[in-house]
Parts: structure tokens; sequence; C-alpha cells
């Protein structure tokens, strides 16, 4: 049965932290929006009012993981503060409820919003990332825009030949900017490689061959060329394709061999986002357990901006130093568990000290 002040504690969460969000979310879109409203409206090439909408609706999802944990924080510091304002605490206090009692239902939230932040990862966060990259590669298409990407992939052939490109355009389903080397003698240079199908096709193909004097010279050119030398790893290429931030959490556990330690970059980098897309929703525990202590402080004087500031700094600090960790982890600098558990485990053990001191 749910008492009367629990029912009033979660109204006031869930209609503050909705404020929050709507004011959040509305000044993020308002903000990118005008910065880009010329590439969306560009004549030829602009998007339906639809397509802004679920351009936006896509970001929001991809944004869930920072906006959730920063308005249930907001959320938490304004209803504790006008309880300990107001003396309503207290009077709930002389009633019996102990403190930890009464912050049951800023857990149960913040409960709930861990549990919708992973159900967003597993199934919603993946297709809108999909998503979002295909309208973004669209959009530079049909604006014509030039992004000079530094940054070489390779593949390994089956026969053990090895394939550099520029870029995977997702949409398309292509391979853009291609150099096949068959062996030391033998080079092609690919505008557009279609992986899809077999044998792959090739779009503005040169080859290339080293001559009797021993310089690799142009023997011949075609627009459109079947490449059935061209043989895919098939495992290889989706892991080369699809970035790991794609992937679902159950996807990331299924390409790592162990938890504990990996044998190469490539593992890293997926059990570094598996450890971080598995950490990051608990954010919304810490919103909850780290500033509730201060809130609740018997005091003449209400410190109501330092809690708010701090608190604010603290949960930056947290993200600054998780993203940090993330680097080194997927870098494979140091093992994923250790990058991003110590931190994570630590931020925890802090708030969760002072949390436990309550009654």
């Amino acid at each position: 049965m749910i008492s009367i002040w629990q029912k009033y504690l979660v109204k006031e969460i869930i209609k503050t932290f909705c404020l929050f969000i709507f004011v959040f979310y509305g000044l993020y879109v308002l903000i990118d929006y005008s910065v880009h409203a010329n590439h969306f409206h560009l004549k030829g090439a602009g998007f339906q009012w639809k397509e802004i909408f679920l351009y936006y609706l896509l970001e929001f999802i991809k944004r869930g993981e920072v906006f959730f944990p920063f308005a249930l924080l907001l959320a938490t510091i304004k209803v504790l503060s006008q309880l300990n304002t107001r003396n309503e605490h207290i009077a709930l206090l002389v009633g019996g409820i102990k403190i930890k009692t009464l912050l049951r239902p800023f857990l149960a939230i913040a409960i709930l919003l861990i549990s919708l932040m992973y159900i967003n990862e597993q199934f919603f966060l993946p297709q809108a990332l999909k998503k979002l990259k295909s309208i973004e590669e669209t959009k530079k298409r049909q604006t014509k825009k030039l992004f000079k990407e530094t940054a070489v992939h390779h593949l390994v052939l089956k026969d053990g030949s090895r394939m550099f490109f520029q870029d995977y355009e997702s949409d398309k389903q292509r391979f853009f900017d291609v150099y096949w080397v068959k062996n030391i003698d033998e080079i092609y240079r690919i505008a557009y490689l279609y992986p899809s199908q077999y044998p792959p096709l090739a779009e503005e193909v040169e080859y290339l061959s080293r001559n009797d004097e021993g310089s690799i010279s142009l023997v011949e050119k075609h627009q459109s060329q079947l490449l059935p030398g061209i043989v895919f790893n098939k495992k290889e290429l989706l892991e080369t394709i699809t970035p790991a931030d794609e992937l679902s959490l159950v996807e990331l556990a299924k390409k790592v061999s162990s938890f504990w330690t990996v044998k190469n970059e490539k593992e890293a980098r997926f059990l570094a986002n598996f450890y971080y897309k598995l950490f990051m929703p608990w954010l919304c525990l810490f919103a909850v357990i780290g500033p509730a202590p201060y809130c609740l402080r018997f005091t003449r004087l209400f410190p109501s901006f330092f809690i708010y500031a701090g608190s604010i700094s603290a949960l930056v600090a947290t993200y600054l130093l998780m993203d940090s960790a993330l680097i080194f982890a997927t870098r494979n600098i140091i093992a994923p568990l250790l990058a991003l558990g110590i931190p994570f485990f630590s931020i925890f053990a802090l708030f969760s000290t002072k949390y436990s001191f309550l009654r």
C-alpha cells in the first residue's frame, strides 16, 4: 500500500524530472536546429518536417544516457531541498519515518530509469545510431561537402590479401576509396565496392601491375567489374563495418571470448563498450544517493547553490572520467575491466559510504 506522502513525492519527482527533460532537450534542439538550419532546408536537398522530427527523436534516444541522470539529479535536489526549506521532512521524521525510508521513492524511480536505459541500450539505441549514421551520410552527399578522412581501415581477406578503404557507407552498403592489394605485384584501386553480393561489384576500377622495370603502372580501367577474387571473412567484415557503439549489450557480450582479458585491440574495443554500457545507466542511482545526504542536513542557512553546483560538477566529472577511461580501454592501454571498473566502483564507494550513514 502506497502512503499519501510517497504518492506526493513520486508525483513531484516525475513532474520535475519531465520538466527538466523538456527544458534541456528543448534547448538542445533549438540550438542544434539554429546551427544546422541552412543544411536542413538547403534547396534541392532539404529535409521534410517529419524527417527533422525523426532525426531529433533518434537524437533523444542517443542522448538519453546523459539527459536522464542530469534530469534526475536536478529533480532530486529540487524536491529534497523543498522538503528541507519548508521543514516538511521534519514532520515526516517526527512521524516515525526514517530518512532512508523517505528516500525510497527516489531510489525506486532511479531503478526504473536504470531499467529503461538498459532496455534502450539493448533494443532502441543500436537501431537509432544506425539510422542516424544513414541520415548523416545521405545529408553529406546531398550537400556535396567534402570531409577529409585521415584514418585508413583495412581488412584481411580469406586468401590472405589485404584491402584498405577510407569509409563504409552503411546506407548504400558499399566501401568508398578502396585499394585491394592482391599480391606484391598487383593492386586494384576501386572507387566503390559492394561487398553484399558475390562476386563483389566494383565501380571505377583501375588495375595496376608491376612491369618489367619493377615499377607499378596502370594497366587497364573499367567503369564496373565483378571481382570474384575478393572473398570476405564474414565475421571480420561485420566487425569492421559495424562500430562497437552500434551493438547491443548482448551482441557485445557475444563478441568477446573473456570478460577479464582481451587478445587484441579489436576485442578490447568490444569489451570496453560492453562495460561502458553496463556501468553508465547506474549514474541514475548516483544522481540520488550523491546529493541526498546534503539536501537533508539540518542547517539554518540552506546552501542550495553549492549543492546544485557541486552535484552538477561531480556528475560532469564522472562523465569525463568514464569517457577518458573508455578511450584507454578501447586502445587496450589498460584492461577494459580495470580502466572502467576502478573509477566506477570508486565513485560508487564514495557516494554509498556517505549515504550509508543516513538513518
